[in-house]
């Protein structure tokens, strides 16, 4: 923050960069790649330029990925495991279902095709002891239309 503050060419050569919305990471990058300046910058000292209170007027902000008003704190970010809670695992459902015993029971699965493909997935619906299998297109990757169409789907039948 403070190498911005004392080399005023290289704190305009950020500036135009992130309203080009090139990310910090990528100026810090391109910067010691190309040796354009003797001070090395981080991208830390970037994002702390971003949202520090004196330039703060400038909503450099906007220009991230993101664009958030204010920074997350590191500690902050949501987990990624522990997502499902251990009443809800695959070990705790009841023994008539392993089995196969009774109709009833579906399992439902998403298959989601890469961005390039589209919006486009697929839903499976399988009954678990015949094995009659269901099979939905689905045009977006919003669950408000999925479950419509599941709804269409056993309302027919």
């Amino acid at each position: 923050m403070r190498k911005l503050r004392r080399h005023p060419q290289l704190r305009d050569l950020v500036v135009d960069r992130l309203k080009a919305h090139w990310s910090p990471e990528q100026i810090a990058g391109r910067l010691l790649a190309d040796g354009v300046s003797t001070v090395r910058v981080c991208p830390e000292t970037i994002y702390r330029f971003i949202y520090c209170k004196e330039d703060y007027a400038l909503e450099l902000y906007r220009h991230l990925a993101e664009g958030r008003r204010k920074r997350r704190r590191r500690g902050s970010r949501k987990p990624r495991d522990g997502l499902i809670p251990f009443d809800c695992r695959i070990s705790q459902r009841p023994d008539f279902i392993a089995d196969r015993s009774q109709f009833g029971p579906w399992e439902g699965d998403l298959l989601i095709f890469r961005r390039d493909l589209g919006d486009a997935n697929v839903t499976s619906l399988v009954e678990r002891k015949s094995r009659y299998a269901v099979m939905i297109k689905n045009g977006s990757r919003h669950s408000r239309p999925l479950i419509d169409k599941i709804v269409d789907a056993f309302s027919a039948t």
